[in-house]
């Protein structure tokens, strides 16, 4: 099951930290290529929210973010959206029969996530996927801008995708502002000479190379993307196969990829792992019924109103329920805990990481 325990905990837990300005983003490409999932079957929004909130709580100032891909590439030019057709027809655009997004972006909306919209276009026209996507869904506030993955622009007719020109990046931009003066585009490619050769506007540019030899090696490449775009920020994608022969050493490999990212880069501005390995960083197979039954009772200090877990020291979040499992305190803690507004009586509280959770009787007198 993709809805466990630790989800549910992880998104109680971090869905109060304030996310309005902080100038860093971290989170997650997610597709519907199935096959990047357990049993082919697309994580649900409780899945996203955790990996979103995990992924900016390892680094500071840093928002939970998505690149969502809402249109993959077919074949032959063509591109298929995964949502219904407004009742027109455009060339190289196919649709699916339901909506596999709305859903979804209205749980982003509540967690204060910031999600772009991608496309793989094909040889669909871009002011057209851009219309039909972004007026699709502008009423989400998580959504903060449209995405172009350009390896796939014309992909039938030039290896890599076609090189953009500073006027094609230039009518793009100005015609997502005209939908919302705030969207920012991100153009994606693993090499710069894909990209315009001199428009910048306030373009975020996103490097998805991969197949280095280390993390080193990863660094040197990334850092000469961020150069080549030195007045706008940059963003990189990362996670593949290709790579996991050296980042799977790390103990936490997003968190050493990210932190040696942006201590080299001047303007890194983000970091999304991919969905080809997501549920190798963040598991999904923990299921709420597998969780043991609370054995061992915590009694607060009626006198300081706190409890100091010894024993749990490399857990640092907490989330209090009543026995009906409603939500009473969460929040964060270094060496104890200290309440003074929950009334007296039994409580569960669990304490957890981003790997692993335990659950106590707690007794308040």
């Amino acid at each position: 099951m993709c809805c466990s325990f630790l989800i549910a905990f992880q998104a109680f837990v971090l869905i109060g930290q304030n996310t309005a300005n902080c100038p860093y983003v971290a989170g997650f490409r997610a597709s519907r290529i199935l096959s990047s999932y357990p049993n082919n079957q697309f994580p649900n929004q409780d899945y996203w929210t955790y990996v979103g909130h995990a992924m900016a709580e390892k680094f500071d100032s840093t928002c939970p973010a998505a690149v969502w891909i809402v249109s993959l590439y077919q074949s032959n030019g063509n591109t298929k959206l995964n949502f219904p057709s407004n009742g027109s027809s455009y060339p190289y655009i196919q649709f699916s029969t339901t909506d596999q997004n709305e859903a979804y972006l209205s749980r982003f909306d509540q967690e204060g996530f910031k999600v772009w919209l991608q496309v793989e276009p094909g040889a669909a026209n871009i002011d057209t996927l851009m219309s039909l996507v972004m007026n699709r869904y502008k009423h989400h506030p998580c959504v903060v801008g449209f995405g172009i993955d350009v390896e796939w622009l014309n992909t039938h007719l030039y290896s890599g995708g076609q090189h953009v020109n500073d006027s094609m990046a230039q009518h793009w931009e100005n015609y997502l502002k005209n939908v919302d003066s705030t969207y920012t585009l991100f153009l994606k490619h693993y090499s710069y000479n894909w990209m315009p050769p001199s428009y910048r506007g306030n373009i975020l540019f996103i490097d998805d190379s991969q197949g280095f030899s280390s993390l080193n090696a990863m660094k040197n490449e990334f850092k000469a993307w961020g150069n080549h775009f030195p007045a706008n920020k940059v963003a990189f994608q990362v996670g593949y196969k290709a790579d996991t022969v050296w980042w799977k050493q790390y103990a936490d490999p997003p968190l050493a990829i990210g932190n040696t990212l942006r201590s080299n880069i001047p303007n890194y501005y983000g970091l999304f792992w991919v969905d080809f390995t997501i549920c190798q960083i963040f598991d999904i197979s923990v299921d709420i019924h597998h969780i043991a039954q609370p054995s061992f009772e915590y009694v607060m200090d009626p006198f300081t109103h706190c409890i100091q877990p010894n024993e749990l020291m490399n857990y640092t979040y907490y989330v209090i329920t009543d026995l009906n499992g409603k939500v009473i305190e969460k929040g964060s803690f270094a060496d104890k805990i200290c309440l003074s507004s929950i009334r007296q009586g039994f409580y569960l509280i669990t304490f957890a990481n981003h790997q692993t959770a335990k659950t106590y009787k707690l007794l308040i007198k």
